[in-house]
């Protein structure tokens, strides 16, 4: 055993072998060492506990496993085959070419984030985006903060903690990452007063509630369900007449971040903020992140009475977003002077403008291509969502590349899960949908220039099986 132990190597000779010295200096020397300790130790207790001959060959390829994966970026891009458009694991909104290239400018050098330049001093970071937010939506004043669960809290918490805030039975909604609204309101310091049912709540329900300590009216969007049948639901005009009648402020909690509702877009009754604003709501709020299609952000619009209570709260520099949320905001918001370049750019709407006929395209384009190279499959027909808390009636036509390869070989049922182990963890991974043992390619958010990637992921697969069973 003793012989076994001299065999393994010194930490030194490890840091200078050839098949390792490449991976240590992109991985770093101190990472280097560690990960060479480690295995060292690992090696050492195996020797012991076996007293078998340590294999040199498989300590080196561990090692360069192990920092291959630490040295490697753990945040990568993505090709979305899982027929969600807004998938909330997978960043929400993607930018988009135009967003990135707008962008890059600003924040590729220093930029006047706080500075005023015609009076040449401090300014205020806000000031870069609240014209032309007030402007498209329709707004007095805005307010940014960097996600929408900060801007309900802040809402509550600047303006109804100690007070009671009336909600709707039917919108105490949980979305995901457990955000559930009586838990934001109750760290807040408001007091949440239900009112009504599950799917009835008309505009008694609210006014009988209202007392001397009611802080504010707050509705929230049902953004990833939807009830139907016998239903009953305060319009936004009644709550906005009510607030204004009881002097109570009205709050809107729309989330998706629709501003307004561009013709031939399908978004079916989803709510959107320029409306909310008309029909008399004191404030909105909603994510930068979902149909904006820009960074993640809360982003509070309405009246300047109100927000200017919360810009000087002592949250807004806990909460505040910085110059890439502000250039990014910048340019989501300046797509709306222009419907048709805002179709085209905003690569959320461009998705939900693609017709059946349009993705079929692109999925055939993909079946071709891995036909030629031996893969059988076929298109299909299938439902995608537009998802990320927004359009939950929606199904949107779709196609998907279904794989028709494991068929053949029954006899190893857990390569259909291999493979889509595989696609995920492969150097350019791709989410596909694995149903009922069947690998699906949803082309509903996939970028006709993906296809070629995708079949070079698909194909190195298969040739790596091909080659193994030779």
């Amino acid at each position: 055993m003793k012989k076994f132990f001299k065999m393994l190597p010194s930490v030194d000779s490890l840091l200078k072998n050839e098949e390792l010295k490449k991976i240590i200096d992109l991985a770093g020397r101190d990472l280097g060492k560690k990960t060479i300790k480690k295995y060292l130790a690992t090696y050492r207790n195996r020797i012991l506990e076996t007293g078998a001959e340590p294999d040199l060959k498989q300590l080196i390829s561990d090692i360069k496993t192990s920092l291959v994966k630490k040295s490697g970026k753990s945040l990568k891009r993505v090709i979305n085959c899982s027929g969600v458009i807004l998938h909330t694991n997978l960043g929400r909104a993607p930018f988009g070419k135009y967003m990135l290239d707008e962008i890059s400018e600003t924040i590729s050098g220093y930029c006047n984030l706080e500075y005023d330049l015609q009076k040449g001093k401090r300014g205020h970071r806000d000031t870069h985006i609240n014209e032309i937010i007030t402007e498209i939506c329709g707004a007095e004043r805005v307010a940014i903060v960097n996600n929408n669960a900060a801007a309900v809290f802040l809402i509550l918490h600047t303006l109804a903690c100690g007070k009671e805030v009336i909600v709707s039975r039917g919108e105490l909604v949980e979305i995901g990452g457990s955000f559930r609204i009586p838990d934001i309101m109750r760290s807040s310091g408001a007091k949440l007063t239900e009112v009504g049912t599950t799917n009835r709540t008309g505009i008694a329900d609210y006014e009988n509630a209202i007392t001397e300590n009611t802080g504010l009216i707050l509705k929230v969007h049902q953004s990833n369900y939807f009830i139907g049948g016998f239903t009953e639901e305060a319009s936004l005009k009644e709550l906005a007449e009510l607030g204004k009648r009881k002097h109570i402020p009205f709050v809107y909690d729309i989330g998706s971040g629709l501003i307004n509702r561009p013709e031939n877009l399908k978004i079916d009754d989803e709510p959107d903020v320029k409306s909310a604003l008309r029909y008399g709501a004191d404030l909105v709020c909603f994510s930068g992140d979902k149909l904006l299609c820009g960074p993640q952000a809360g982003i509070i619009v309405g009246k300047e009475k109100y927000i200017e209570k919360i810009l000087r709260s002592p949250l807004m520099r806990v909460l505040r977003v910085g110059k890439m949320t502000y250039a990014a905001l910048q340019t989501s918001f300046d797509l709306y002077k222009n419907e048709a370049k805002l179709l085209k750019e905003n690569p959320a709407f461009a998705f939900l403008n693609r017709t059946g006929e349009e993705i079929n395209l692109i999925a055939e384009n993909l079946s071709e291509k891995l036909t030629k190279n031996g893969i059988k499959n076929y298109v299909v027909k299938t439902k995608g969502k537009c998802g990320g808390g927004t359009l939950p009636a929606v199904n949107l036509d779709s196609r998907a590349v279904k794989l028709d390869c494991f068929q053949d070989n029954r006899t190893e049922p857990s390569q259909e899960y291999l493979f889509h182990e595989y696609l995920r963890t492969n150097d350019f991974p791709v989410v596909a949908v694995l149903k009922e043992g069947n690998i699906y390619f949803d082309m509903l958010a996939v970028d006709s220039d993906e296809t070629d990637i995708l079949v070079d992921v698909i194909c190195n697969w298969f040739n790596r099986q091909n080659q193994d069973a030779k």
